[in-house]
């Protein structure tokens, strides 16, 4: 049977105690080969305990799950923000490699073990080494995504759109080339990201708070409101009992989507 990456979302990757909404970080990728599969121990960032599963190395499945487990590897164990920094890879292929990492949110310092033969999972995905957060000169929002070019929530450039250069808080033009830079819309109001949101609303992108059952901003239904399964993105039946889902309102063409990841 094959699985698409909404179930490794919901299910694999779903915090094994009773209760717990949290999705597990990979802390160790372990190879097994004798089984033909990819072991891995996870920690959940809310109850902080960590579990054990399994992952088919069959391609067709590779394919699936390689995305969300590079997605969740690299978010700090503490916080569960997507804010980690590369600080150093010991290990060779022949080996494992232990790379080390730091939260430039809450700083905390943490290793992810992973096996040489399985090393190639994540590491294209391994965040930069000069990873900072960015606060938007405009609306003071903290900026965690490392590849954004404009503050997702006011628009305001915060690298120069031709070479690719810091601007400073000020800049109307980049100092580097001469570029015009935008400057955002100033009535916007900060949004702030703290350890107590755990994910976004995959319909409108709203800021999710551990044990949320319906996104507060659009009321997509997150968990079935009858027997409690963590609902697949885009369900409209719960796949477990089969209950209707209630679909959240749909975004306007103006929404934005801050910081972390899709929610379970």
């Amino acid at each position: 049977m094959a699985f698409d990456t909404s179930y490794y979302k919901t299910q694999k990757f779903a915090c094994g105690k009773k209760g717990c909404s949290g999705t597990l970080i990979p802390v160790q990728i372990r190879e097994n080969k004798k089984d033909g599969e990819v072991k891995v121990f996870g920690k959940c960032p809310e109850c902080k305990k960590v579990f054990q599963f399994s992952l088919s190395l069959n391609k067709s499945e590779v394919d699936k799950w390689q995305p969300v487990l590079e997605e969740q590897t690299f978010k700090c164990t503490e916080c569960g923000q997507s804010t980690l920094k590369t600080e150093k890879v010991l290990g060779n292929p022949r080996s494992d490699y232990k790379i080390k990492v730091e939260c430039v949110e809450c700083k905390k310092e943490d290793d992810r073990a992973v096996d040489g033969g399985v090393y190639f999972l994540v590491e294209n995905k391994l965040p930069s080494a000069e990873r900072t957060i960015i606060t938007c000169p405009t609306c003071n929002t903290k900026v965690t995504d490392e590849s954004a070019k404009k503050c997702p929530n006011c628009g305001r450039d915060l690298f120069c759109g031709k070479c690719g250069s810091l601007l400073s808080a000020k800049a109307s033009f980049c100092m580097k080339c001469g570029s015009s830079a935008e400057k955002g819309d100033f009535t916007k109001k900060p949004i702030q990201i703290s350890k107590d949101v755990v994910g976004t609303c995959p319909n409108c992108g709203a800021n999710l708070t551990p044990k949320a059952k319906f996104c507060n901003e659009c009321g997509q239904e997150l968990f079935c409101n009858k027997c409690g399964n963590p609902l697949p993105v885009q369900a409209v039946f719960c796949n477990l009992c089969g209950d209707p889902v209630r679909i959240g309102k749909k975004p306007g063409p103006t929404s934005t989507r801050i910081g972390g990841t899709l929610r379970k």
